[in-house]
């Protein structure tokens, strides 16, 4: 996971070009979705897979969602990750104490969704069928596979964008490679 400033042209340049696909994080908000314009064209020109995930908006909020929709892949031509993370409190409260939400209440929404957006990011980039993702703990995949080299979710606890950090072998591409995710 690569974060840069907002404002940060040669440095998001440079960034767009590393990750095998980029999550772009914006909230549904008009202001925002208007941010995100730069983002955008960094990501296409990239030529790798680029989706925007949708977060801190109200959890029950269908005709935002829908608008935010039309602007994100109408006007700049960008798909929309299946996984929303609306506003939870349990965010707010995990980040005030430097714990993941999943850390703060394992068995919470605000859990199941990262948990659910980390299970789709790694189909993503790893063509993991979703039929076999049973759970978040699903059993580690069998010696061979793709994912085979790459430390099992339970052993992250299904947090994408937490502290942790750890190796993962990349066989995306021609060659696999050792990269560094967060």
């Amino acid at each position: 996971m690569i974060d840069t400033p907002p404002h940060a042209d040669a440095m998001a340049r440079q960034a767009a070009r590393l990750p095998d696909l980029s999550l772009v994080p914006c909230r549904s908000k008009a202001f925002h979705l208007a941010a995100i314009e730069a983002t955008s064209e960094l990501v296409k020109a990239s030529q790798k897979p680029a989706f925007v995930v949708l977060m801190a908006g109200p959890p029950r909020a269908p005709s935002i969602y829908r608008e935010a929709a039309e602007v994100v892949e109408g006007s700049f031509g960008l798909q929309l990750a299946p996984v929303m993370l609306p506003e939870r409190a349990a965010f707010h409260h995990s980040t005030a104490q430097g714990r993941t939400a999943e850390e703060l209440d394992q068995s919470g929404k605000a859990a199941r969704e990262i948990g659910a957006l980390w299970l789709w990011t790694r189909g993503q980039l790893y063509a993991v069928p979703a039929a076999a993702e049973t759970s978040l703990f699903s059993p580690p995949p069998p010696r061979g596979s793709r994912l085979a080299s790459c430390v099992r979710a339970e052993q992250l606890q299904c947090v994408p964008a937490a502290v942790k950090t750890f190796r993962c072998r990349s066989t995306i591409g021609s060659a696999p490679r050792a990269t560094e995710r967060n």
